[in-house]
């Protein structure tokens, strides 16, 4: 890399391919809920993590050999360090998601008729969360603040989609004609879910940094010392 510039348009163009590969492990997820094959879609998850995973390793690589050799201030200090955090949450993320798809395959292993629960316990979900992801990827490839404020609060909608998941899951546990150990997975399952819109949030915030330096996670905890 011959300099400065040239370091951070290849660090962001190897950023946002780990995001697409990330979208389409969220994809994976929803297809192995309809997909017949699970065991097939849980291939094709451990090629793109492996891929998301070589990613990870190139983009903290050149980021921390960018701050030694330019020496950035500012903004692009910013941009580096917090590539180096985005990477390796987008990377947590995507094993959150392959996770998932084990517990896919073990609930339909356990139970062939287990759609119609997919559909009232999972689906809604991940389209939440799909499309709160979709914001950040727009926002950071716009470096758009306004994408990120209006969305970042996205989070709380995915939380009360989740308490309202774990209030069904109870009370099918009073159905005698579902396995518990069933419901239990679907409980796991939502749960990581909702750690994963989690991470989204924290992704958001980065960007913010970023951009403007303001750090939101500081912030938060401030104001919770306050209370």
């Amino acid at each position: 890399m011959r300099n400065l510039d040239e370091s951070i348009e290849n660090i962001n163009k190897n950023y946002i391919e780990v995001m697409k590969l990330l979208s389409y492990l969220i994809d994976l997820n929803k297809e192995a809920i309809k997909e017949s094959n699970v065991e097939k879609v849980i291939e094709e998850s451990q090629r793109v993590e492996n891929m998301i995973n070589s990613f990870e390793v190139i983009i903290k690589e050149s980021s921390i050999i960018a701050i030694a050799r330019y020496q950035p201030a500012a903004k692009n200090l910013r941009f580096f360090i917090m590539m180096i955090n985005g990477a390796r949450l987008l990377e947590r993320m995507a094993d959150l998601l392959k996770q998932n798809l084990k517990i896919i395959l073990e609930i339909k292993e356990m139970d062939k008729n287990s759609i119609e629960y997919f559909d009232i316990l999972v689906l809604k979900n991940i389209k939440i969360i799909e499309n709160f992801y979709n914001k950040y990827i727009q926002a950071f490839i716009k470096e758009d603040e306004k994408i990120i404020y209006e969305n970042i609060e996205t989070d709380y909608i995915v939380n009360l989609e989740s308490k309202k998941t774990e209030k069904k899951v109870l009370e099918f546990l009073k159905n005698e004609k579902i396995l518990k150990k069933e419901l239990l997975l679907f409980w796991d399952l939502n749960k990581k879910y909702e750690r994963f819109s989690d991470h989204i949030v924290h992704l958001f915030s980065d960007l913010v940094y970023i951009l403007n330096g303001d750090n939101l996670r500081r912030k938060e905890l401030e104001m919770k010392k306050e209370i």
